[in-house]
Parts: structure tokens; sequence; C-alpha cells
């Protein structure tokens, strides 16, 4: 049988190996073993043709695949086990949210493939004077060839949630970053964004923890279309920075320059590093990487499109933006932005115990989790006769601990008015904080003079609310 090849790399047809093996039921009239070039993605889809066409119904799991797989394999091909099982667990693991580029490219060469063959048998049929035969070889290939309209539709036949395994979300910086997804981070001019997102690039590329949270090591790429090669230079400087080869910059004044979004021949080779580098790609700021309106949801989609396909092929996509001069927005332009990225992240100056620092909040929304994200941060500019040294530290939010600490005492105030003479063990366990918090908070009452102890059974302390109490101000709360 003659074979073409899939005109596409090993990563594509990985990918498209990752598409037959997470929808068999969708793909096997499709995709065929033999189109694969690589003798491990050609046998691994033959054994998954073979289970599907016996046993339609049943779910394909990594396991079951991973023994059918081996127990297909010759002794000389399992000395080649191990790529064969980097393959298969790749294929379970790979996220495919740009699935229908590659059905219809899969489509498209399938169909090209069919009357390629058509037509090479119709030459020696031909050759043979069968010339009717020819007429009926056309019209099988027509036939095999329809993959959506000319076949009968079954129920069956539409994806299940099944045919697709469960991915937990996984962080370039652990709670902050979710990895695989469209981040924004908005902020006045001047507030420290740049300084935030190369501090968080430098952790992430040394694989050091940033700001005490994990970080997963990953290369990054920095593309800063309007940033000068002094400032930037200054930053590394001050930061005592001297990046290894994972970091990478992209401007107006580098070779390469920084691509533009809605140029979609500067975008293929962008995409290709996305493909297969799978980085962290900081836009600084994105409103310079199109030229388009940024209030039209029609010009920005062309660009969003392009961040969702980065995304798409495993990029983390990071965009720094400005807030608009009036309204409750986080970011400027088109409502269309804030609706397609996955996480919405606000940076705003705040005073703190005379401080000048820099609050991060999620205010608006956050697909990777919870939207309940503080992080207070002080930028430190240290005097040293190399020059300033800056580090950026967490500060944590007093008010915030304060207003805790005051609810919390709240909480022992009614406990003990509706159970007086209770010790510290049962008001710890009865309001679940720990001995230590629970200690803190009844010392503080009884030197305010809310609360009052008394010994009881063996050398136990008995708390109670002072009467005097029961219709002053702590009686309201």
């Amino acid at each position: 049988m003659i074979d073409f090849g899939y005109p596409h790399g090993p990563t594509f047809q990985s990918r498209l190996l990752a598409l037959l093996v997470q929808a068999p039921r969708a793909m096997c009239s499709i995709i065929q073993p033999h189109y694969f070039t690589s003798p491990i993605l050609a046998g691994i889809a033959h054994v998954v043709t073979k289970c599907h066409k016996e046993h339609p119904n049943a779910p394909l799991t990594y396991i079951f695949l991973k023994e059918a797989v081996k127990g297909s394999l010759s002794s000389r091909e399992l000395q080649n086990w191990s790529l064969y099982k980097e393959e298969i667990k790749q294929a379970f693991n790979s996220h495919l949210s740009d699935r229908p580029h590659l059905l219809g490219v899969a489509a498209k060469y399938a169909k090209e493939y069919i009357y390629r063959e058509a037509l090479v048998l119709g030459e020696k049929s031909i050759t043979a004077g069968k010339y009717e035969h020819v007429h009926e070889l056309l019209q099988k290939a027509k036939i095999s060839s329809d993959f959506g309209t000319g076949k009968t539709i079954h129920w069956r036949d539409l994806p299940h949630p099944s045919d697709y395994p469960h991915e937990e979300i996984e962080w370039i910086v652990d709670g902050l970053i979710p990895a695989g997804h469209a981040i924004v981070i908005s902020g006045d001019e001047g507030v420290g964004k740049t300084i935030f997102l190369l501090a968080m690039a430098r952790s992430i590329t040394e694989g050091r923890d940033f700001l005490e949270r994990t970080v997963s090591p990953t290369p990054v790429i920095y593309l800063g279309a309007d940033v000068s090669k002094v400032t930037l230079q200054n930053y590394m400087k001050m930061m005592r920075w001297n990046p290894d080869s994972d970091f990478r910059i992209l401007t107006m004044w580098t070779d390469p320059e920084a691509p533009m979004l809605d140029s979609n021949e500067q975008l293929n080779w962008l995409y290709k590093y996305a493909e297969k580098y799978k980085p962290v790609l900081i836009f600084d700021t994105f409103r310079d990487f199109f030229n388009g309106e940024e209030n039209s949801s029609t010009e920005t989609k062309p660009v969003l499109d392009a961040i969702k396909r980065m995304r798409s092929l495993g990029a983390t996509v990071i965009l720094i933006t400005h807030p608009p001069k009036r309204g409750k927005s986080v970011i400027r332009g088109t409502g269309n932005i804030s609706q397609k990225v996955d996480v919405a992240y606000f940076m705003e100056r705040v005073k703190q115990q005379g401080k000048d620092l820099c609050r991060l909040t999620c205010p608006k929304k956050n697909r990777a989790g919870a939207a309940n994200i503080t992080l207070t941060i002080e930028k430190q500019f240290i005097q040293t006769p190399a020059g300033p040294f800056l580090r950026i530290r967490e500060i944590k939010d007093l008010r915030y601990a304060e207003r805790k600490q005051n609810g919390q005492y709240g909480h022992v105030l009614a406990y003990l008015r509706e159970n007086p003479g209770k010790n510290q063990k049962e008001i710890a366990s009865n309001l679940r904080m720990s001995d230590r918090t629970a200690k803190k908070l009844l010392n503080e009452g009884k030197m305010k003079g809310e609360l009052s102890c008394a010994k009881g059974q063996r050398k136990t302390i008995l708390w109670s609310v002072e009467p005097k109490n029961k219709s002053g101000p702590a009686a309201e709360e």
C-alpha cells in the first residue's frame, strides 16, 4: 500500500495520535494507522483502531491501551518499549483545545490520501482495459471520504465526557499563575507591573520559589513592544539578575522584533515556539501589540484568537494592561478582552503603616480557582556601593489579620454568653480554632475586663463573660 505520510512533523503527528486515543469513536474513520510516518505512532494507532473495532462502546483507558500495545509487540519491538509508553502517556495527557483545527487537517489529508490511492488503482485498471472499474473506484473514494453529511448520524457518535481524561490544573506559580491559561495583570502606569513580572520570570526560569510560592521551572519569553533597552537592562541590574538560557526577550530593538498579534505572518513562528517549548509569554503592554481599535470587539477578535491559539498550543500567556479612566472595569477597551481571558488581576498602590506598597487582587474572575486572592507587595530599593539593589517581598495584610482576629474574638464572646464556665480546650474545640489562638483571645478579653476566669476541678480555668457586659457594648456584637 502506498504511504504518503502526514505532511507535518512528529509533534503534529503526536497530537493527531492524541486525538485518536482520546476520541476513538469519532476519529477511527478518519485517522488511519498507515498515515503515520513513525512506526511507533503507527503501531499504537493500529492497536487503538483494532480495540475500537472489537469493542466500539468500551472506553479506552491508559492502562488498557498500554497493556494492549505491549502485548502486540514482538520481542525486538519491546526493546523500544519505553518510547511506546512515553507516546501513550503523552497521548492521554495532551490538552487538545485546538481539536477542530487538528480534525480539519486530518480530514483534509485523509480525503487526499483516499483519492490518490483511487487514482493509482484507477491507472492500473485503465492499463488493463477495465474502464468501468475506474468509475467504481472514484465513487467508492467519494463515499469513503465523506466524513460528515454522507454518513448516518447516531447519538453514540457525539462526544461524551468520558472520551476526554480529567486534567488537574497545573501551576507555574502555585495558586497564582495557572499553566496553559491566559492571564491579565492590569494597573495604572508606574504601579510596578513590569518589575513584578520580571521578578516572577526570574523565579520561573530558575525554578526558585516566588514570594514563598512553589514554582514549576518553565521557559519565559518577555515581549516588551515599548520597553527601552536602557530601562530593561537597568531593571535586571538592580535585581542582580544574569538571566539563564531559559529567559528570552523580543522588543522593537531585537532581531527578530516582537511580533504583532494582528499579523498572521509574524505570528506563525511564535506559534511554533509556543507548541515546542510551552513557555510563559509576557506581553508588555498588550495594547502595543495590535493596530486596531481597542474598543472594537470586531478588531480585537483576531488578536484574542491569536492569544487563544497560543494557549491551546500549551503556552501560558500573561497580558499587561491598563484600567479605563472611568467605570469599574479592570481592563481598558472592549469587554471582549476581559471575557476571553481566564484570570484577571488588578494591581494598585496602597499605604500600610506609612509604607508605599502594591496590592494584587482578583476582583473579577478566576477560572483556575477562587477569586479571593490578595497579595500585598513591597518594592525595596537598597542602596549599595554597586548601585541600588531591588527586591520585592510579600507583606502580610495586617488590617485583614486584625479584622479576622476581631471576628474570632466576637465568636468567643458569643459562645461564652451561651455557655459560661467553659475551659480553654472546650472553647478551642467548639469554635474550631487552635489552643494558641484561643489562649490569646481569652487573655485579651481578660485584659479588656470583658471576660473573667475562675478555678474549676483539677486546676482547670473556667471562662465566662463579665456580668456588666451583658448590657454593654460587647453584648451588642
